[in-house]
């Protein structure tokens, strides 16, 4: 048996240099928050405009932290308090494999990371083990007749690396993909909508949470404030119902 009701918060220190026109490196800090949360209410009343399945949520109390693995009646773990601290490090890099080219402009690119943990988490705010990942990525632009549109599409995998939690039901590899459009509905408003995919991170286990593939559909948009500033603001949905977070 498997519970969990919180909200996640993150913010993320990002730094990217480009060392040359086709090799980017960069280095992601960040700092995680876990809460009970206030959006309970919110996502009930989504749900229930559009018809949407929710997978039992409408029947828990609102607003609460809970955190808990039982198998054959015994805690594996039990997290009943928030909690906030550093995540993994991710270190990466980035390969251009393709020049733009006009007037379809599009980007061929390899990235490959690696997580680094920072400290040794009993509340799941880090993994406490390195990961690696290789993911290839393309996005193609359009610009004519009065309209500028893109779509982007990604494929890749990641290495779980050694872990003691749920060691025995942990997979070695994960698939992942991404599919996505995005439309400038203004110069500086870009509308998106993307569906994420990922294989399962264990097995061997008949909780759907832990041994489905995950399915989200993300949709909102990029608003450009200013040159140096953008608002990213978007509403995820899963597609596979229990599997991954609203």
């Amino acid at each position: 048996e498997i519970f969990i009701d919180m909200e996640s918060y993150r913010g993320t220190v990002m730094l990217r240099h480009g060392f040359t026109k086709r090799l980017e490196l960069g280095a992601d800090l960040p700092y995680m928050a876990q809460e009970a949360g206030v959006f309970d209410s919110a996502i009930n009343g989504w749900h229930d405009l559009f018809g949407f399945p929710d997978g039992g949520r409408a029947k828990q109390s609102e607003d609460t932290y809970r955190f808990f693995y039982r198998r054959n009646g015994q805690d594996v773990f039990r997290i009943s308090q928030p909690a906030r601290g550093t995540g993994d490090l991710l270190l990466s890099a980035g390969i251009g494999l393709l020049p733009d080219s006009k007037p379809a402009h599009k980007s061929l690119s390899l990235r490959v990371s690696a997580t680094l943990p920072t400290i040794n988490s009993n509340d799941l705010l880090a993994s406490n083990n390195s990961t690696f990942s290789v993911n290839l990525h393309f996005n193609e632009e359009h610009v004519g007749g009065g309209q500028h549109w893109a779509w982007f599409s990604g494929l890749g995998g990641m290495y779980l690396g050694d872990s003691e939690l749920l060691a025995d039901l942990r997979r070695d590899w994960v698939a992942r993909a991404i599919f996505g459009m995005g439309w400038y509905a203004q110069p500086s408003v870009i509308l998106k909508a993307q569906v994420q995919l990922h294989t399962p991170y264990y097995s061997h286990s008949r909780i759907r949470q832990l041994t489905a593939t995950a399915g989200l559909l993300v949709f909102g948009g990029t608003f450009m404030l200013k040159k140096e500033y953008q608002l990213d603001i978007g509403l995820g949905e899963d597609i596979f119902v229990r599997t991954v977070p609203d």
